[in-house]
C-alpha cells in the first residue's frame, strides 16, 4: 500500500511540473505575440485564365487587399509629418489618403509576397491611410495579373475537382506579423471573366486557410534572429482558392464514327437516346 501511495505521488509531482511548463510557454508565447501585427487579407479573382494540367498552372487576374492598424504613437507621428497640411486636414475629417509609392521604404509594413507566383507578371501597389475608431488604418493593393502554379488533382481526371491557390505569405516571423482572413470583406470570384468556360467550370465557393511554416532566412534576416532549439520562429501563410471542374462536352465528330457503325434505325434511336440523356446532363462536372 504504501509502494503505491509513493508511486501516485511521483507520477502527481511529474504531471505537476508537466502542466508548469506548458503554463510558461503559454505566458512566453502571449508575452511574444502582444507586439504582432494582425494582418487582414481578402482577395478577388477578377478573371481567370486558362488552366494547364500538364504543367499544374493557372492565369488570373488578382486584386489583393491587406489592411492594419498602426499602433505605436512614433509611428502615427511620422506618417503625418510625411503628409501635405492638405492631406492632413482631410484625414482628420476622415477621408481616405492616398500614400507616396515610395511609403514601403520609409515605413513598417507587413513585407508580403506571393509563394506560388510566376516571374512574368504584372503588378502594380498602392497604399491609402484612413482615420478610424480603431486608430490609423492602413491599406495596401495589389493588382496582380499573372500564372500561378496549383497542385492539380488528376487522380480520376477529367472528373476531379481542381483546387487553384493563392499562398500569401510575410517575410516577417509570426512574432511580429500573422496573416489572417478579413472577417469584414470577403474573398470572391467573378465568374463571368472566366476565359475557359468550354472546357471548364468555374464554382462560387472561396475556402480560405492558414498554416505556419518553419522560420526560413531572408536576407535582411540578423544573425540572433536565427532558430534555437525550443523557440523556433515561424512565419504564417495564408491559401486562398477557388475551384474548377471539367466541363464535358460532346464531341461531333465522335458522334460521326459512332453512327456510322449503326446499321439500323434502332441501334441510332438508342445513340440517341445515350448522347441527350447522359452527356446533356453534364455528369463529368
Amino acid at each position: 500500500m504504501v509502494k503505491y501511495l509513493f508511486v501516485s505521488i511521483f507520477l502527481f509531482d511529474r504531471c505537476e511540473n508537466v502542466l508548469a511548463i506548458r503554463r510558461m510557454h503559454v505566458l512566453q508565447q502571449q508575452n511574444e505575440n502582444k507586439n504582432t501585427v494582425h494582418v487582414a487579407i481578402r482577395l478577388i479573382f477578377l478573371r481567370v485564365g486558362e488552366l494547364n494540367t500538364r504543367d499544374e498552372q493557372f492565369e488570373a487576374h488578382i486584386a489583393l487587399e491587406a489592411r492594419w492598424f498602426v499602433e505605436t504613437t512614433d509611428e502615427q507621428n511620422r506618417i503625418l509629418s510625411s503628409l501635405s497640411n492638405e492631406d492632413q486636414n482631410r484625414f482628420i475629417n476622415g477621408n481616405i489618403i492616398k500614400l507616396s509609392k515610395d511609403f514601403p521604404e520609409h515605413h513598417w509594413h507587413p513585407q508580403l509576397f506571393l509563394l506560388n507566383i510566376s516571374r512574368d507578371r504584372i503588378e502594380d501597389i498602392k497604399y491609402t491611410l484612413k482615420r478610424t475608431i480603431h486608430g490609423f488604418e492602413i491599406r495596401e493593393f495589389r493588382d496582380i495579373d499573372a500564372k500561378f502554379y496549383s497542385k492539380f488533382d488528376l487522380h480520376y481526371f477529367p472528373t476531379d475537382i481542381q483546387e487553384l491557390n493563392v499562398s500569401i505569405g510575410s517575410a516577417l516571423f509570426d512574432t511580429e506579423v500573422t496573416l489572417e482572413v478579413d472577417s469584414n470583406r470577403t474573398s470572391g470570384i467573378n465568374r463571368e471573366a472566366f476565359i475557359d468556360q468550354q472546357e471548364w467550370k468555374l464554382y462560387d465557393h472561396i475556402e480560405t486557410k492558414t498554416k505556419f511554416i518553419k522560420g526560413f532566412l531572408f536576407q535582411n534576416d540578423e544573425d540572433n534572429e536565427l532558430d534555437t532549439p525550443g523557440h523556433e520562429k515561424k512565419r504564417s501563410i495564408l491559401i486562398i482558392s477557388c475551384h474548377a471542374g471539367k466541363q464535358f462536352v460532346k464531341n461531333s465528330f465522335l458522334e460521326k464514327i459512332f453512327f456510322g457503325y449503326c446499321s439500323t434505325s434502332n441501334e441510332i434511336f438508342l445513340l440517341e437516346w445515350f448522347l441527350s440523356h447522359f452527356l446533356n446532363h453534364n455528369y463529368w462536372i
